[in-house]
């Protein structure tokens, strides 16, 4: 039995040990199935989403392989690059022509503000002067406490605005043991209210009526929280101790070991006999077989393998994790995190012409017209006139 359960076993202990006469109340101060029900209720619409999250990333990535999801993640990825490098060369553009005012060294400060308030910014898209809208955009449920971030970028011309229409749902992300530790701490909070209440009704500064609806309401909570904090403790398991995880790592380990084995037995024979065919199929081993399992080994050991230049000794050092920030972060977003949209690109200009009736044999009356065109130009040429000058 837990902690947190013998707790709750405790507040219901309490709640049956018998009181002196003259303080003890009636049955009917003990029959609060109704208000328990309702506190029961309000603290499961509390948690209800919370849990509904949970058990979601629990299905999708904490019980799954991770490369189950690496085609929305890479597609996320690349909408994340993509918006952020339209939001830079759009600051960059308006950074430069500020520059170039700045650098104009025949206008005084007072002419310089002017030129800066007649800078007419670009869509980042079409190009017309009606500039950008980059922002963030928070959704949140205030009832839940989650909150989803969206990354939006649009057309600044709200009247008549180009397809410019990105939308990037960030989500909420929290790491996963900040959570552990914060429902420990809460749980830790509900063990000491216990602690002063019980406290409170042994030098009589509250009624036993008071004393058991404070139970009563703790217990509620203590057992939420516990509920919580043993789905997030599970989840943080499946990341840095997974069981799927560390069996196929051990039969990756059982495989490289036979594999050198196979390698020395091959070395051996090669000794004995001299033959070269245990050479070639050594280095075809080697290849093929060690050095693969090797270089899964050593990620599968470190989740990142990277090396650091130090700019203080001029050093380089090698830098392995066991486990990523992104491995122990979680969605805790209303949605997860997504790409609503990605509309970019400029749309066919269609030009206005004078109104003109194309006849159905279009494609016949064209060569007439060909034919006709030199019989037009000599129409339209001026009579050539001849001066005769006479003596």
């Amino acid at each position: 039995m837990s902690d947190n359960e013998e707790l709750i076993e405790d507040l219901n202990i309490e709640r049956s040990e018998p009181e002196p006469e003259e303080s003890v109340p009636n049955s009917d101060s003990f029959d609060r199935d109704s208000e328990s029900d309702n506190k029961k209720s309000s603290s499961d619409e509390l948690n209800s989403r919370r849990q509904e999250i949970i058990e979601r990333q629990l299905q999708s990535s904490s019980l799954n392989d991770e490369d189950e999801n690496e085609i929305n993640d890479e597609e996320f990825e690349e909408a994340l690059k993509k918006y952020y490098r339209l939001k830079n060369e759009y600051d960059n553009s308006l950074n430069n022509q500020k520059k170039k005012i700045l650098a104009m060294n025949g206008l005084s400060l007072k002419e310089k503000q002017i030129e800066f308030r007649r800078l007419r910014k670009k869509c980042i898209n079409c190009k017309r002067p009606v500039g950008s809208i980059f922002n963030i955009k928070v959704d949140s449920n205030e009832s839940a406490n989650y909150i989803d971030r969206h990354l939006i970028a649009l057309c600044g011309d709200k009247e008549e605005p180009c397809p410019l229409n990105i939308d990037i749902n960030l989500g909420a992300t929290n790491n996963i043991r900040n959570i552990v530790n914060d429902y420990e701490k809460e749980l830790n909070n509900y063990k000491n209210e216990v602690i002063i209440h019980k406290n409170d009704l042994l030098f009589g500064y509250i009624t036993p009526e008071i004393a058991v609806e404070k139970f009563d309401e703790i217990k509620e909570k203590i057992k939420g929280s516990t509920e919580m904090f043993d789905l997030f403790f599970e989840m943080l398991n499946n990341i840095i101790d997974n069981p799927r995880k560390k069996e196929k790592f051990l039969n990756l380990k059982k495989g490289f070991y036979e594999n050198i084995d196979a390698l020395k037995s091959m070395m051996e024979e090669f000794k004995s006999s001299g033959t070269t065919q245990y050479v070639l199929d050594a280095v075809e081993l080697y290849k093929n077989e060690i050095m693969p399992k090797s270089e899964k080994i050593m990620h599968q050991t470190y989740a990142y393998n990277g090396i650091e230049y130090d700019e203080d000794d001029d050093t380089f050092h090698l830098d392995q994790k066991k486990n990523t920030i992104k491995q122990l972060e979680i969605d805790v977003g209303i949605e997860d995190h997504s790409v609503i949209s990605m509309r970019l690109g400029i749309p066919q200009k269609i030009k206005r012409t004078s109104s003109t009736i194309i006849p159905e044999n279009a494609e016949i009356v064209a060569p007439i017209i060909e034919e006709r065109i030199p019989e037009l130009k000599k129409s339209k040429q001026k009579p050539k006139i001849k001066l005769v000058i006479e003596e």
